[in-house]
């Protein structure tokens, strides 16, 4: 096995529930990462201006207390850490880099190893032909 592969395979083991997943994210990070040294993808985090909507917790089933003080933390994070969306991108034919994917409203970094990040970067990577 590649050796960058496996030591991302061994970081995100304890990230996913199963070893066939950290796999899988494993390669798609290895191979975004030297793609995207050479240009031909990128993933952009952009800020959010839509205020957060916390009404999910709503449909949880805990006291009206519980939500309340579920719904004031996530309102809190969000405003010390800001709400972002994260863009992925390609080179296109023409050179540039265009958007292939992208999801909104997360909370600081937390898209990262959330599962969407490899989404993101496989997109990208099936845009170049890499995938």
């Amino acid at each position: 096995m590649n050796p960058a592969v496996l030591t991302e395979y061994r970081r995100l083991r304890g990230v996913y529930h199963s070893a066939k997943a950290a796999l899988d994210a494993a390669r798609v990070n290895v191979a975004f990462d030297a793609a995207a040294a050479q240009g031909l993808v990128a993933l952009r985090v952009v800020a959010d201006h839509d205020t957060y909507d916390a009404s999910f917790v709503d449909t949880w089933d805990l006291s009206s207390g519980r939500r309340a003080r579920i719904k004031k933390e996530i309102l809190r994070r969000a405003d010390d850490e800001g709400v972002w969306g994260v863009v992925a991108l390609a080179k296109g034919p023409c050179g540039h880099l265009h958007e292939t994917d992208s999801c909104w409203g997360f909370i600081g970094n937390e898209w990262r190893d959330s599962g969407y990040d490899v989404d993101f970067k496989r997109a990208a990577l099936a845009a170049v032909g890499l995938s």
